[in-house]
């Protein structure tokens, strides 16, 4: 994802769906994680610390998300 978004210049769009009482379902989008542009070139030490900080910053999205909600939580 990390990559995809760097090489295309994709912001990462991060989105949970979110079990309300009663069965209902809401969609939660989150604010876009943008790239750095532009990107290091690909093979490159810098390159790879692009897609770590894209990946890091997308993990504690992620983390927030479970620790508001932990019971909420599905995993396919």
């Amino acid at each position: 994802m990390a990559n995809f978004s760097l090489t295309g210049g994709a912001a990462i769009l991060p989105y949970f769906c979110v079990i309300r009482p009663g069965g209902q379902v809401r969609i939660e989008i989150r604010p876009p994680l943008r790239p750095p542009v532009p990107p290091a070139p690909a093979g490159s030490a810098e390159r790879e610390a692009q897609v770590e900080d894209l990946v890091h910053r997308f993990a504690a999205v992620l983390e927030a998300e479970i620790e508001r909600s932990p019971g909420n939580q599905r995993w396919v």
